[in-house]
């Protein structure tokens, strides 16, 4: 079985990038424990700009809130079965842990708390806003983890995905649209942005880093900086 998953791992085949994948979901599971640990905690800071009181609710802008989710699956999907992406996803995916273990010391040590709207109406948007406040609760602000995700993942996308303009119009447009999102639905303030993006930078460079100097003896595989040729 051991030497089965080696060499699984070191010709980099579909299924031993679907097993590393599989650390996504445990790193989900930190941010909700803070998320609920938060609402006990004695403090909680409100980071915000003077013009963040000026950027108005918007309902609509939850649509490309929900697109982050969206884009999580289609780039797990793509680095897990594309046989054209080498060893990316592993670097995504350390990437993305890194994010999420920098953003809980501050979760944790540094709570913060966003003042949300009161959302009435029946309709679509409306709902499904209301259905994201119950279930994210309105803590864990500072960095923004919707925008070092996308960021990690557009990065990423830039460096192993299709090079065609629409797909990189997609690609960029559609994190900028995630990224502006987070302050529209009110999920977020200004702040928070620039520190998932600063989240974002040490996270991947951190990745790259770890990845480069022990990739080859994690993994038994390839460590090159770029897209390797692959098997799977």
């Amino acid at each position: 079985m051991i030497t089965w998953l080696r060499e699984g791992f070191k010709r980099n085949v579909w299924w031993s990038r679907l097993l590393f994948a599989g650390l996504f979901p445990f790193v989900g599971l930190l941010y909700t424990l803070i998320n609920r640990l938060a609402a006990g905690f004695d403090q909680h800071y409100i980071w915000k700009f003077a013009f963040d009181d000026l950027i108005p609710f918007s309902k609509y802008f939850i649509i490309p809130y929900y697109y982050w989710y969206v884009q999580i699956i289609v780039s797990i999907a793509w680095f897990v079965f594309s046989p054209h992406t080498g060893r990316m996803l592993h670097r995504m995916t350390l990437a993305i842990n890194f994010s999420m273990l920098i953003s809980s010391l501050f979760f944790f040590f540094f709570p913060t708390e966003m003042i949300r709207p009161e959302v009435a109406g029946e309709d679509l948007f409306s709902q499904m806003t209301l259905m994201l406040y119950a279930a994210d609760r309105p803590y864990n602000l500072f960095p923004s983890i919707h925008v070092a995700y996308s960021a990690v993942m557009a990065r990423y996308w830039a460096l192993a995905g299709p090079r065609k303009l629409w797909f990189r119009l997609i690609n960029y447009g559609g994190t900028a649209f995630v990224i502006i999102s987070t302050v529209f639905t009110k999920q977020h303030y200004s702040p928070d942005i620039l520190g998932g993006l600063a989240v974002a930078w040490i996270a991947w460079h951190l990745s790259d880093r770890l990845f480069n100097r022990y990739g080859s003896r994690l993994l038994t595989g390839p460590a090159q900086t770029g897209v390797e040729k692959t098997q799977g």
